[in-house]
């Protein structure tokens, strides 16, 4: 673990972030939100370069590690991470790291399997998974 993770480790739990991404030394992405929908937001937000950068997430999922790993992510901690993330994460050449593992990420009702999860498992890739997960949260905003 480099000394960016470890200062994004920190930042993720001092500012109690959902996700907090360093770079050379700096953070260039803190944000706190629900979900998935930080990451979303980093990934689909094309003014930062996160190639080598050492990324601290509350939870790593399958859905998450395809964007990391589209992302050129050197590094990925989880407070929470699933198995099928961090094999992920491992055959893209990306250390990890995590203080729990899981066989998957549940749904806020602890019951089903988040359907981020869901949807990530027929994605082939991050862009893939971004596309289905912007039209699923559409779809359900309309439901609101």
């Amino acid at each position: 673990m480099n000394e960016d993770l470890q200062k994004a480790i920190k930042i993720l739990k001092e500012k109690k972030y959902k996700i907090a991404v360093v770079k050379d030394g700096e953070l260039i992405y803190g944000k706190d939100g629900r979900g998935i929908s930080p990451l979303l937001e980093l990934y689909e937000n094309k003014d930062l370069d996160l190639t080598n950068s050492s990324a601290a997430d509350k939870v790593v999922g399958n859905a998450a590690a395809l964007l990391y790993k589209d992302l050129g992510v050197a590094q990925v901690y989880g407070e929470l991470a699933s198995f099928s993330a961090l094999e992920v994460l491992k055959k893209a050449g990306i250390f990890t790291e995590t203080e729990k593992k899981v066989p998957y990420i549940l749904a806020p009702d602890k019951q089903n399997i988040c359907p981020m999860e869901q949807l990530a498992r027929k994605s082939i890739n991050g862009e893939d998974f971004a596309r289905r997960a912007r039209q699923f949260l559409t779809e359900l905003l309309k439901q609101v």
